[in-house]
């Protein structure tokens, strides 16, 4: 009888705790070796897409973050601007706010702009530093300039810049 009472419970608890999980975290050489793009920009406009009808489909809603590009560091894309889907409700995924300024490792998955890594291919700028949380082997604060030059010695090491 117990377990009758146990299993709805439990099982309710797992519908409505969100979704987490962890990002193996890559090296700067398998991001970079991983994006199609690397791009400096700001974030301008978020939208969410408010179709959600059960507890499931709100843990994955869907958001664009529309990005006025600054800078191409790796890759070719000639537009202003650039729009990322992500699932803010998801732990892994990266979050993104308007104004924000940030390095971004861009990949393509189904047709789509995504990041690499999920958070872990979002750079935060703050003035002309970086934080670089989730590289592996990475310092936490560098400047700008100079990670922006790890990233191209890196592609360098790999072969010729696209």
């Amino acid at each position: 009888m117990r377990y009758f009472l146990v299993f709805p419970i439990f099982a309710l608890l797992i519908a409505v705790l969100p979704c987490s999980g962890t990002i193996i975290e890559f090296s700067l050489d398998e991001m970079v070796r991983s994006s199609k793009l690397i791009v400096i920009g700001r974030v301008s406009r978020i939208a969410e897409n408010p179709r959600a009808e059960s507890i499931k489909e709100t843990q994955s809603v869907e958001a664009i973050a529309t990005i006025e590009i600054e800078e191409v560091i790796l890759g070719s894309y000639e537009e202003k601007q650039i729009d990322i889907p992500y699932y803010p409700r998801l732990s892994v995924s990266a979050h993104f706010n308007i104004s924000e300024r940030c390095i971004l490792f861009i990949s393509e998955w189904k047709g789509k702009n995504v990041i690499v890594q999920g958070y872990g291919g979002k750079i935060p700028i703050i003035e002309d530093e970086v934080i670089v949380r989730h590289i592996l082997g990475e310092k936490k604060g560098q400047t700008l300039k100079d990670f922006i030059e790890r990233i191209k010695d890196s592609k360098s090491r790999q072969g010729a810049i696209r």
